[in-house]
């Protein structure tokens, strides 16, 4: 049988037209110059407004700079919000209407988008990071060229970080590296004066994978200080009266043996040397052996530092733990004859060891993974703490202490110091670079004769003794 179709008329669904929506709700052009945005709070503002780069907006967001884009969304019952963007920048802030019935209208604060991460722009400053939100540093070329507060303890790479602020204007910083040696750190304003709040330090604080751990370092420490005293018999009087030098050269072995090994050897004069482990090829030690290094600690006079296994900085914890301690090991098999109980800092730059920075004050030998490192594997270590050239000698080793740089100092500089170590009844510890001997500018051989031969009448008087600077570590002139 046949179908049959047909259209029926039931109703008409659609209904009356309703209300037409507010007008120019779409791009509304480019604000014009010395608006005040605060007084975009009519249904006919709504819409989106381009900023002009050289504007002279005001109440706009206060980080808010160049041009941009703000959305204005006003209902009939003049509740609404503004929404801002930078262009070029991902940063999005927002701010409600709060009174919605009167006038003139009121604002909340502007706030930065909370759920969005912020691309931090090449060459900004950390310090100016004042406004709650989610940062991210992209790069290492980003990180570069970044200027204020980078932490120390960590290369600088890409880091994400968080801000958080206060209406009073207190802030809080909190940045995460990256990859094996990933590191939680934080920081906060520490004083309410001046405006904008200064900063404290980074902290650390941890790491996804172990870090060195300040109480090992310093149990070990313990431990090794005292097999170090006791193996060279505990703390040494000196004769009453005597002040005391030691003689400390760093690396330069090809120089050291022909120019001032000589002059030591002749004298009778203990030396220490402060080398690399894998520095035995540079053009400043390649005609020297390490058989021929530990002869010289064989026959008595020379003693032997750690200076790492090269003179480079290291930026990460593993590279630390490479230089400082595996370095170490591999000096130790290289001299067998030598017994190396002290590391000697090495000149760096870069990062100085990711904030070690030569040691120069107590907390770099606790507050940083080098000193760490450093006072774990070592009984005795050098530094940089001030005016520790000359030092007590009460028998007491002390970590950190400093040198009297002779490279290019006069004769009589040098003297004058050997001189005050005399007089006050002190410690002093000289050092050279012997790869600068009879180089523009620094110490002749004929100038470290004359040193040596100082040091050698001022002995034979009576008035000082000759020590190695571990033997110095442990000298009473009381």
């Amino acid at each position: 049988m046949a179908e049959n179709w047909a259209w029926v008329y039931v109703a008409n669904i659609r209904g009356a037209r309703g209300p037409q929506g507010p007008a120019g709700t779409g791009f509304k052009g480019t604000l014009p110059n010395n608006t005040d945005v605060n007084t975009l709070t009519k249904q006919t503002d709504s819409g989106f407004w381009h900023l002009s780069a050289n504007n002279t907006y005001t109440n706009l967001p206060a980080s808010f700079s160049g041009a941009g884009q703000i959305e204005v969304s006003v209902t009939g019952a003049s509740s609404g919000e503004h929404r801002v963007v930078r262009y070029g920048f991902p940063e999005t802030y927002r701010r409600s209407i709060k009174n919605y019935f009167s006038t003139p209208k009121t604002f909340t604060d502007w706030e930065l988008e909370k759920d969005r991460i912020i691309d931090v722009p090449s060459g900004a400053n950390l310090d100016d990071y004042r406004t709650t939100g989610r940062y991210m540093v992209q790069n290492t070329t980003i990180a570069t060229s970044l200027t204020g507060g980078w932490p120390t303890q960590i290369p600088r790479g890409p880091v994400y970080f968080e801000v958080e602020a206060t209406v009073a204007g207190i802030v809080f910083q909190q940045m995460y590296s990256y990859g094996a040696s990933h590191t939680a750190l934080s920081r906060a304003t520490v004083a309410l004066t001046p405006s904008p709040y200064p900063f404290g330090a980074w902290k650390d604080l941890g790491a996804a994978s172990s870090a060195t751990d300040p109480s090992n370092a310093g149990l070990a420490n313990a431990v090794r200080l005292d097999d170090f005293s006791f193996r060279r018999g505990g703390s040494k009087k000196l004769p009453f009266g005597a002040g005391a030098v030691a003689l400390r050269f760093d690396h330069g072995l090809n120089n050291f043996n022909t120019e001032a090994r000589p002059l030591l050897e002749a004298r009778n004069l203990k030396y220490l040397l402060a080398l690399n482990s894998r520095g035995w090829s540079t053009t400043e030690n390649d005609t020297v052996t390490a058989a021929m290094v530990d002869a010289w600690v064989a026959g008595g006079l020379c003693k032997i530092g750690n200076h790492g296994a090269h003179h480079n900085d290291c930026t990460t914890l593993a590279a630390l733990q490479d230089c400082i301690v595996t370095g170490l090991a591999e000096l130790k098999a290289q001299l067998p004859s030598a017994s190396i109980d002290g590391w000697f800092v090495p000149g760096v730059g870069g990062t100085n060891y990711n904030g070690f920075n030569g040691g120069q004050t107590p907390e770099a030998f606790y507050n940083t993974d080098a000193g760490r490192l450093i006072l774990e594997n070592h009984a005795v270590s050098s530094g940089a703490f001030p005016n520790t050239s000359q030092r007590v000698l009460d028998g007491r080793p002390r970590q950190g202490m400093g040198h009297f740089t002779m490279d290019t100092s006069t004769v009589s500089a040098i003297t004058a110091q050997i001189d005050a170590a005399i007089t006050n009844r002190t410690g002093l510890q000289l050092m050279c670079h012997p790869s600068l001997l009879n180089t523009a500018g620094n110490i002749t051989t004929a100038h470290l004769t004359t040193v040596l031969d100082y040091l050698v009448t001022k002995q034979t008087a009576g008035d000082l003794v000759v020590l190695d600077p571990y033997e110095l570590l442990l000298a009473d002139a009381r």
